[in-house]
């Protein structure tokens, strides 16, 4: 990938990140449920641009309000199973989306 668009990618990233309604699922307004839903698929969209997972995954982690080890990231193994940068970033998501739904209730 161009060391141009990546770069681009990284800081639509950024500020996608730090615009992001984190808590979009929560509300009872469907225009702002819709428009956060849009923000999240552009950011796992942003992240697969990168390419590099361990510094998509670093930047999410620093935004993202309920995960709590802000610069941990899991690095890749060399191993051909380990998870691509899509599986990772559903992961991400997945684990996102539990802990809304266990601050719910």
């Amino acid at each position: 990938m161009n060391n141009l668009v990546k770069h681009l990618a990284v800081e639509k990233l950024r500020e996608a990140l730090e615009c992001h309604d984190w808590h979009y699922e929560r509300s009872d307004d469907s225009s702002v449920y819709r428009r956060g839903r849009d923000e999240s698929d552009n950011i796992r969209n942003l992240m697969n641009t990168i390419g590099d997972s361990d510094k998509a995954i670093s930047m999410y982690n620093k935004y993202c309000p309920w995960i709590e080890s802000k610069d941990v990231v899991t690095p890749i193994s060399e191993n051909r199973d380990a998870p691509t940068l899509e599986e990772k970033c559903i992961s991400f998501l997945e684990e996102r989306n539990y802990y809304i739904s266990k601050q719910k209730s």
